[in-house]
């Protein structure tokens, strides 16, 4: 399958789960990623803020709160993203595609280059390869922070046996899924 083909089956399955999946989905996800010695290590995380269907990072965000680390999110300023600190979700609102994005507060921008990157995706391949939605966001921000520790987090179904890539693409070492820990 080509990427348009990946997407379109992936968005579909995403439109089919029930909230009651996506908790079931996420708190295995969750309990995978925080047992990671690249969460427990980690004093900075950037991540993304689940919406859609997607893995929900919500209870991630308050966990890294909680546990002390400094939390970031994304918010697209153009055709480049952006990481924010954020201190609690009420500082989130309807952004770019309606997902929720902090107010791009110029002295709460994230800078740190040894953060963990919790990454989203439609799908992923057990080598690291990875689909996204096509605009490119992750690969342009992982390009120019390369140091950034990678993990994406995805449902089980959401792994490919080889998906499509280019010479852009960023692969991600490690994914963390509902089933299982997979180390590319």
């Amino acid at each position: 399958m080509d990427k348009k083909q990946i997407r379109s089956a992936v968005i579909r399955k995403r439109k089919e789960m029930t909230p009651e999946d996506i908790s079931r989905g996420t708190g295995e996800i969750l309990r995978r990623l925080c047992a990671l010695p690249q969460y427990l290590d980690a004093e900075v995380i950037y991540t993304f803020v689940g919406c859609k269907g997607e893995v929900d990072t919500s209870t991630l965000i308050l966990k890294g709160l909680a546990d002390g680390k400094m939390v970031a999110v994304p918010r697209c300023l153009g055709d480049v993203m952006e990481f924010f600190y954020i201190g609690s979700l009420d500082e989130l609102s309807p952004g770019m595609m309606d997902i929720p994005e902090p107010v791009p507060v110029p002295e709460k921008q994230a800078h740190e280059e040894n953060a963990l990157m919790i990454m989203p995706g439609l799908a992923f391949a057990p080598d690291g390869g990875r689909v996204g939605f096509g605009g490119g966001y992750y690969d342009k921000f992982l390009a120019a922070h390369p140091d950034l520790v990678k993990v994406a987090v995805a449902f089980s179904w959401q792994i490919f046996d080889s998906v499509p890539t280019n010479e852009f693409d960023v692969p991600v070492p490690v994914i963390v899924t509902d089933e299982e820990v997979i180390y590319a």
